[in-house]
């Protein structure tokens, strides 16, 4: 399936950007299904949206200058892309699983 070598920038934290960290991370965007898949300290992430939502953003008119760097166009296998997607829809299964359970699961009424 056709992709994207993508870079996203990446930073810990506001405070972390404000006083010059943050670094970029490559990843794969594959248009045709709106989907961003990153490998990062051996594991493997998969978000869903578009790739102008995939930036970081600084304080007032700064909002949203770090977007993503296309660096060049590439392929990726219909198995990976079926896995990224399996795996968004195990975490929202999963993620309504606790929400639904999540004040008995602490103890609160």
């Amino acid at each position: 399936m056709k992709a994207l070598h993508v870079q996203t920038f990446c930073c810990e934290g506001m405070l972390h950007f404000i006083h010059g960290g943050g670094s970029y991370v490559d990843g794969v965007f594959v248009p045709e299904r709106k989907l961003l898949i990153q490998y990062e300290h051996k594991t493997a992430h998969a978000v869903e949206g578009d790739l102008g939502d995939f930036t970081s953003s600084s304080p007032g008119d700064g909002r949203g200058m770090l977007k993503a760097k296309v660096i060049k166009e590439t392929e990726v296998s219909d198995e990976i892309v079926n896995a990224a997607l399996a795996l968004i829809a195990a975490r929202s299964d999963f993620t309504a699983k606790v929400a639904t359970s999540w004040s008995t699961l602490i103890g609160k009424a």
